[in-house]
């Protein structure tokens, strides 16, 4: 198994909500790329463009929400790729 030991985290802000994203990659050469950095920043102006999509059981509970899998493959990238396409 290999390990995805290295990456970015992108944070983003509007109306009064906020979104983490971490995304991994095997190495730090990949993380430093600059397609690898705008894609951490556009699937974190996703994330949190779908903010109310996301589990509101969860956010309740916890104040934050998660994203899970299916949810996040479908996420429309601001270049209007799907995630799924663009990794």
């Amino acid at each position: 198994d290999r390990v995805a030991a290295h990456g970015l985290v992108a944070a983003r802000a509007a109306g009064g909500a906020g979104c983490l994203v971490e995304v991994n990659s095997e190495t730090d050469f990949v993380a430093r790329t600059p397609e690898f950095r705008a894609f951490t920043a556009d699937l974190a102006a996703a994330a949190l463009a779908r903010q109310a999509d996301m589990s509101a059981e969860i956010r309740a509970a916890t104040g934050a929400a998660r994203v899970d899998a299916v949810l996040l493959e479908a996420l429309e990238l601001p270049t209007g790729d799907r995630v799924a396409d663009a990794v």
